[in-house]
């Protein structure tokens, strides 16, 4: 499937593993594809630098829609296919990468998605810290989406609720 919209080699293209340059919106298709890799993506490993390369050229390109992000997300997430731990290691690294403005975004609406389900995964609460982390690092003020706003004001004790609380503080206070 990845080869039937790339063409070359490895070596001489940014779209080695993801179609970075490929023309028009991106689609669910696409969304769906870069997120696969980047809960595939290992980041120690340099045969990766591959896969991300093209991942970070079209997030520097701004090429993601959030909304269509987020559905891909959610629908790994209900079929039990989204490796959450390992999406925030990536993205982390990308954010390192000083891709967080445009990471951003992207992992709010998929947090506000997750924070909305009947079933959230246990590691929301470590993607509610690592955009914590974040709001520093976005230089306009910015709003939450709802489903983070909800659960950070509903009843409960759980460790994304008390994420979801400080990351609500630290844009208030931003």
């Amino acid at each position: 499937m990845r080869h039937a919209f790339v063409e070359g080699n490895r070596h001489g293209t940014t779209t080695a593993d993801f179609p970075a340059h490929a023309t028009g919106n991106f689609g669910a298709p696409l969304h769906d594809l870069f997120l696969h890799d980047l809960t595939r993506a290992t980041v120690k490993s340099d045969r990766n630098d591959y896969r991300l390369l093209g991942a970070r050229c079209a997030l520097g390109h701004q090429r993601f829609d959030p909304a269509l992000f987020a559905e891909a997300g959610l629908q790994r997430h209900r079929a039990g296919t989204l490796d959450l731990p390992h999406l925030l290691e990536t993205t982390q690294t990308l954010g390192e990468q000083q891709l967080v403005k445009q990471l951003w975004p992207l992992l709010t609406a998929l947090a506000s998605g997750l924070a909305a389900e009947s079933k959230r995964p246990p590691a929301l609460a470590g993607m509610f810290r690592q955009l914590s982390g974040w709001v520093v690092e976005i230089p306009e003020r910015v709003e939450l989406p709802d489903g983070i706003r909800h659960l950070a004001v509903a009843r409960g004790s759980s460790k994304a609720h008390e994420a979801a609380r400080t990351l609500v503080e630290a844009v208030e206070q931003a």
